[in-house]
């Protein structure tokens, strides 16, 4: 049975989204990232970086959550369309949601509510990057056309659901349309997400 390393953290519940919705079956396996466990030896040899989530299933270890989603979606045939057109489509959002989405609203998230000293440079910067992806993503909202191209539909969207399990509710002025568009890529493809809360979550 596939093993699934996770946290409470957003990265692994974008995993556990997945794996929910596939119905694929799964051991979950915690780790205590505030104790440190994602230090120890034995989850260093799974993942060297450090972090969850990991996974492995079989002979195959991944690591990285987007890694993981798009090695899930080969291995059940589902939400990453086969046709070229299609599976770009689904793989740039998956980028953007990497390189931009993801980073910006974890470095705005720092600078507004963790860090000691508040810097309003670091915070209006972050702000104002989160304002450029949040139009980006208005703009794939309005994009049904590659949206059908990209997988299945966001019908029934619940937006609180995902706000909580995303954990960016508490971000500051985090734009509700960021985290809508946030699950609609990080399962690999624009996939309905309602249903019941996942079975790992307690």
């Amino acid at each position: 049975m596939l093993k699934f390393y996770y946290s409470g953290a957003p990265n692994p519940t974008k995993v556990a989204l997945f794996l929910e919705e596939s119905g694929l079956p799964y051991e979950a396996i915690p780790v205590d990232t505030r104790k440190g466990d994602q230090h120890k030896p034995d989850f260093l040899a799974i993942n060297p970086n450090a972090k969850v989530p990991a996974i492995v299933d079989g002979d195959a270890v991944v690591f990285d959550s987007s890694a993981i989603l798009i090695y899930l979606a080969e291995k059940v045939g589902r939400f990453l369309p086969a046709d070229l057109r299609g599976r770009s489509t689904t793989i740039q959002w998956v980028m953007w949601q990497i390189a931009g989405l993801g980073p910006m609203l974890g470095q705005h998230g720092h600078f507004a509510l963790y860090a000691a000293e508040k810097i309003p440079y670091a915070i209006d910067h972050y702000r104002d990057e989160l304002g450029r992806l949040r139009d980006a993503g208005k703009r794939l909202r309005r994009h049904r056309a590659d949206e059908a191209r990209a997988g299945e539909h966001l019908d029934g969207l619940d937006d609180d659901r995902l706000v909580r399990s995303q954990g960016l509710h508490q971000t500051v002025d985090a734009p509700r349309d960021i985290l809508l568009v946030t699950c609609s890529v990080l399962c690999v493809g624009l996939m309905p997400l309602t249903g019941p809360p996942c079975r790992w979550s307690g």
